[in-house]
């Protein structure tokens, strides 16, 4: 549920992140409208199949954990210089966040809210480049 916060704080946790990586979407040759619908909509499938039935999974980190795999994996996909620096840049800024935001180490975090935008991410990145490709 991006859309939905459990409080301010909530909010503002999800916004600086979201809004550094939804400016490096929108600079990029991507068409960032069917990218975040597609991440929205991937990450949500899969946590609604796979994701702990007795957690709340609430907020925009999903998303934000999407927008990050996509941008670092379609970059290393391209192989182009300006996509590769942007995927270095995000895994050097957001790295350690990513990679602790994923495990389940906390009760009150959507861990697997986070895994399944990581991956939506990624296979949406996969998915258009083959696709591009194709056409």
């Amino acid at each position: 549920m991006p859309f939905l916060h459990a409080d301010f704080r909530h909010i503002m946790s999800n916004t600086p992140p979201l809004f550094i990586l939804l400016t490096l979407l929108a600079g990029s040759r991507a068409n960032s409208k069917t990218i975040v619908f597609i991440i929205i909509l991937l990450a949500g499938l899969l946590l609604w199949l796979f994701g702990r039935g007795n957690a709340i999974h609430i907020g925009a980190s999903g998303l934000v954990f999407g927008l990050a795999g996509f941008l670092i994996a379609s970059g290393i996909l391209e192989k182009r210089p300006l996509p590769l620096l942007i995927s270095l840049i995000i895994g050097l800024i957001f790295g350690a966040s990513l990679f602790a935001g994923i495990l389940p180490t906390q009760k009150t975090v959507s861990w697997d809210g986070h895994l399944f935008g990581l991956i939506a991410g990624v296979i949406t990145a996969w998915g258009l480049l083959n696709f591009r490709s194709k056409n």
